[in-house]
């Protein structure tokens, strides 16, 4: 048979609901045929769907590599992206994406949410109102616009769109999350001072408050994602919240910020596991660096990269044990690692 009489018999399964079948026939239809578009998207699309974020990225990526001016592969490969904090990539395909299906509700509402993850909130809000032109009744957009509005502190105009919601399906989960959110934030914002709440808008509006919170996703990400892929990519985004004109960065604390994270990140790269796990001497060893006080700033560095990586609960009280009585120089090295290992 050949690839596409083989693909016609997995529609056939799908169609008689035999998931598991589905994706078993996949996997060994690219084994078979490594560079067949349609399955590599398929099954991408799957993985996506079941979290396994980076199997799917390796598949949509390799798609869209064979195909470049296929919108769908596109589109795919940038919702794998935005599940992996990657928005500045996802935002350029997605652009991409929108050249060859014009009239695709699902480009918008991502290019919307990825705009707001950006920080251009209000940027965000328009594409996805756009997205809403071309679908009215998506419960899914009226989410996003209540998430957007609640993240600027338009407390009313969040209920408004999660009223939306209700008033398509009165027991919609998303509807009953959205509103505690809400009702939280506007809460809280409420106890803020008139001079606290004009700083706390001005946060937003120069996207100072999540850029940090975006570099140490990025960083806790990768010991998920580290092939040569991945990292590039990551390194990527990085670069742009440094020199993205989209994200005004006016005081020296946050290009710290960003210097350390790139640092970081190499390090991170240097350290890298065996295929085995480390010998148990080798833990000790680290132990011992990270608590001398006559240890290099440099292999304190490197033992809280290693410590990073273990992901386990023993690595992470020994980080936060050294963050109690960490050297000035190595808080925020101390942080990134910490949100890492967490």
């Amino acid at each position: 048979f050949m690839p596409e009489e083989k693909f016609q018999k997995i529609i056939q399964m799908a169609q008689e609901n035999k998931e598991e079948q589905v994706e078993t026939a996949l996997t060994n239809l690219i084994k078979q045929y490594p560079d067949f578009v349609p399955a590599l998207l398929w099954l991408g699309d799957i993985l996506l769907d079941k979290e396994k974020i980076a199997q799917s990225l390796k598949l949509l990526r390799k798609a869209v590599k064979i195909e470049p001016f296929n919108g769908w592969a596109k589109l795919l490969f940038a919702s794998a992206l935005m599940r992996s904090d990657r928005f500045y990539l996802a935002r350029e395909y997605l652009i991409q994406a929108s050249y060859f299906l014009p009239e695709e509700v699902e480009i918008y509402r991502s290019l919307g949410w990825v705009k707001v993850m950006l920080g251009n909130t209000k940027k965000g809000i328009e594409t996805l109102k756009k997205a809403l032109s071309l679908s009215p009744n998506n419960i899914l957009i009226y989410a996003d616009l209540a998430s957007a509005e609640n993240a600027i502190a338009n407390f009313s105009a969040a209920k408004k769109w999660v009223q939306k919601i209700l008033s398509k399906d009165s027991k919609h989960p998303l509807a009953k999350m959205l509103m505690r959110s809400i009702k939280i934030n506007q809460r809280n914002f409420q106890h803020l001072s008139p001079s606290g709440k004009k700083k706390a808008k001005k946060m937003v509006d120069k996207s100072e408050a999540n850029i940090l919170m975006r570099i140490n996703l990025l960083i806790k990400s990768i010991r998920r994602f580290n092939s040569r892929d991945d990292l590039e990519e990551i390194a990527f985004e990085l670069k742009k919240m440094g020199i993205s004109g989209e994200i005004n960065i006016l005081d020296n604390f946050q290009d710290k910020d960003k210097k350390i994270a790139r640092e970081y990140l190499k390090f991170h790269q240097k350290i890298s596991p065996p295929k085995n796990n480390w010998p148990k001497n080798h833990f000790r060893s680290w132990v011992k660096i990270l608590f001398d006080k006559k240890s290099s700033l440099t292999n304190k560095k490197k033992a809280l990269v290693f410590f990073a990586q273990q992901g386990d609960q023993k690595s992470l009280e020994i980080i936060k044990k050294y963050l109690q009585q960490s050297e000035k120089k190595l808080s925020h090295w101390s942080k990134l690692a910490l949100e890492e290992c967490w």
